[in-house]
């Protein structure tokens, strides 16, 4: 059963994302995080990891208003740790380093996140490409103009969690869980039907 804790998160994630809208749209960026949270709970995920799912961009986006401190003070080292293994880039490194270097610095960075993130990361990225999968069936060509690198960098980018997550599927905790595993193979498949298109 989920305890107080999860429902700080909500409330945390309702506050701090409030004004927050998924790229390119007027859908309220929370739909994602619950969405995100959900997908962990279904598969199984603890309760700290469906907090680190609620929270996943709290760092990334939000930055100016909460610290890998405070997440650690309010939800312990674990939650926090997890949030931080999530996180593709802070505010500072969006301002300073080009997309392509960002995005090089996360997919390393991925390596050493704890494997508790494993599983937040894969929700997140199946998530998202699901979005993606549905929008670009009603805007073709012009769904990529929302992205800072267009069609090219995003496919590339996927291309390459595609790798990141084929590697964690042969290796523990993922190849435990079947239904991490169909998580795994949904992405690719969704990738595979958006890069043909």
């Amino acid at each position: 059963m989920l305890g107080e804790s999860y429902v700080k998160a909500i409330n945390l994630a309702l506050s701090l994302h409030e004004k927050q809208v998924r790229k390119g749209g007027r859908i309220p960026y929370v739909s994602h995080l619950l969405g995100v949270s959900s997908l962990i709970l279904k598969a199984g995920g603890s309760e700290e990891q469906a907090i680190g799912g609620l929270l996943h961009d709290a760092i990334e986006d939000q930055g100016e208003k909460i610290s890998f401190a405070d997440l650690k003070v309010e939800f312990g080292e674990l939650v926090a740790e997890i949030v931080l293994g999530c996180t593709d880039e802070t505010l500072e490194q969006r301002k300073t380093m080009p997309w392509y270097e960002r995005k090089h610095t996360y997919l390393s960075h991925l390596k050493a996140i704890p494997l508790e993130a494993r599983l937040v990361i894969l929700s997140d990225k199946l998530d998202n490409i699901r979005d993606m999968s549905k929008e670009f069936r009603i805007l073709n060509e012009d769904f990529w103009l929302k992205f800072t690198e267009g069609r090219k960098g995003s496919i590339w980018f996927l291309g390459e969690m595609e790798k990141v997550f084929r590697c964690w599927q042969r290796e523990a905790p993922l190849d435990q869980n079947s239904i991490a595993q169909g998580m795994i193979e949904e992405f690719c498949c969704l990738l595979s039907n958006i890069k043909s298109s």
